[in-house]
């Protein structure tokens, strides 16, 4: 689908049908046929060098550079013998789609205008979705009219035109709605959205991901939204082009690929950025303990601060959001925990190797919202055929893409749900404890990469605080 639609809108993109002649256009000849190209970032920067300076620290930039995509991606590829298609690299690298690399190219092998990801030039000649909202359905193509949110009479380098499309949040669903057929729903952060209490108050996507504040539909500065030389531009809003989620870099020559140190510094602040948004997701309402000679009671509120959309959101079968709650008696010594991580990093569930192998016993207590990736167990007959007599049970499996069904564990927006523990304790052991509770976020679990074959990136990974308090009690 997306091909056809791409075809259609290319080859009807001429000077004349967007009311420009030949002279301002950019277009490469092949023989009789005039096809248009997309511009590069970095000439979409020696206009409007904020936007670009923050889209090339985005996450949007690193989506074609990504390691953890490029694996995730290569194992979909093979495991369908190709049949998927582009349907990962689609979203990931649209302009290398549309450039015809196939899908099991990778960031060592893409051209350069496909590293970049989502770029500019993509973005703002998207002319709206196609028959569905999700799987990059775009109808898209190179043009020399660029949309966004403001007109403008400029055309020294494009026309501009005003889009109402690229300011709504079917225009973010277009990527961020991601489902497998039949009804394998990978991602869902556009339909959350659209239940959602941001959607009746008429909030957008754009409010809270291009604020000045991750998360949080803040004021944004005023300032000209293009640079150019004879040319006064008004003071428009400016949205930032950081687009912060929860997601970060895993490699060392990202954002800037010939200066290791400014990178490192750009990922210290984006990092700081994404542990914004989170402790804007999300809070412990309330902690109460009770005691009795016997056991603590323990009551958690967890509140989610987000109108938007489910957390987690997005990949919500890789994404890690649980709670951690210790005990401690008057020495500082944990009597009793549940949340932590056992040597390899990873939460104490059958994912944990040290569980599977005995070493360690599983978290029978554990608070963990992230997604499940369901398997049905299935049973042959003696001559190997299915048996539709005997279906058993179902199975946890590590990526959404071997599913059949994914159980979302989140909260809803601005849901407050109560975790409730009980803590045994022998009569007159403890005369006085420490109750501590932190909500944590991951956006991959270690496992994850062991499981892909790349154990090394796990070590990048990093566990956000959202929230945290201790209550003193006395038994």
């Amino acid at each position: 689908m997306r091909h056809l639609l791409l075809t259609v809108v290319v080859l009807g993109c001429t000077p004349d049908s967007v009311g420009m002649d030949d002279s301002s256009s950019d277009m490469t000849a092949t023989g009789d046929t005039a096809t248009l190209e997309y511009s590069s970032p970095e000439e979409c920067a020696e206009c409007h060098p904020t936007h670009y300076d923050e889209w090339q620290r985005s996450m949007h930039a690193y989506a074609a550079k990504s390691p953890s995509f490029d694996v995730i991606s290569a194992k979909t590829y093979r495991d369908t013998s190709g049949e998927i298609g582009t349907f990962c690299t689609g979203c990931h690298t649209p302009i290398g789609e549309a450039q015809g690399e196939p899908g099991w190219t990778t960031a060592a092998t893409r051209s350069d205008i496909s590293r970049s990801g989502i770029s500019c030039d993509y973005c703002h000649t998207v002319k709206d979705n196609g028959l569905v909202i999700g799987n990059q359905e775009f109808v898209d193509g190179p043009s020399h009219v660029k949309s966004g949110p403001y007109e403008s009479d400029y055309t020294g380098a494009h026309a501009t035109t005003k889009s109402d499309f690229i300011q709504s949040p079917e225009f973010c669903g277009g990527c961020h709605d991601v489902f497998k057929f039949p009804g394998l729903n990978i991602e869902q952060a556009y339909t959350e959205y659209v239940d959602s209490y941001a959607a009746e108050d008429g909030q957008s996507c754009q409010d809270c991901h291009m604020s000045p504040t991750p998360g949080v539909a803040d004021e944004k500065p005023m300032g000209p939204s293009a640079i150019v030389d004879g040319v006064e531009y008004p003071d428009r809003e400016l949205s930032s082009h950081l687009f912060v989620g929860p997601d970060y870099a895993l490699i060392d020559d990202f954002p800037y690929e010939d200066d290791l140190e400014a990178s490192a510094i750009a990922q210290e602040e984006h990092l700081l950025q994404v542990e914004t948004l989170l402790q804007n997701s999300a809070e412990l309402a309330d902690v109460t303990v009770t005691a009795s000679d016997s056991s603590l009671n323990i009551d958690v509120t967890v509140r989610s601060l987000t109108a938007g959309h489910w957390i987690p959101t997005g990949f919500t079968a890789e994404r890690q959001m649980w709670l951690a709650v210790e005990v401690a008696d008057s020495n500082g010594f944990v009597v009793w925990q549940t949340g932590d991580l056992d040597s390899n990093g990873d939460l104490r569930n059958e994912h944990s190797i040290e569980v599977m192998s005995g070493e360690s016993f599983e978290d029978s207590s554990l608070v963990n919202y992230q997604a499940l990736n369901t398997v049905n167990w299935r049973y042959y007959e003696e001559d190997g055929t299915f048996s539709m007599d005997h279906l058993g049970g179902t199975y946890n499996t590590v990526l959404p893409t071997d599913a059949i069904s994914i159980l979302r564990m989140g909260l809803q927006p601005l849901e407050e749900r109560v975790e409730s523990y009980e803590v045994f304790v022998a009569s007159g052991s403890l005369t006085e404890a420490t109750v501590t509770v932190s909500l944590y976020f991951r956006n991959l679990p270690p496992y994850i990469f062991r499981e892909l074959g790349v154990a090394e990136l796990a070590e990048r990974l990093h566990v956000f605080t959202i929230d945290s308090t201790s209550v003193e009690v006395e038994l």
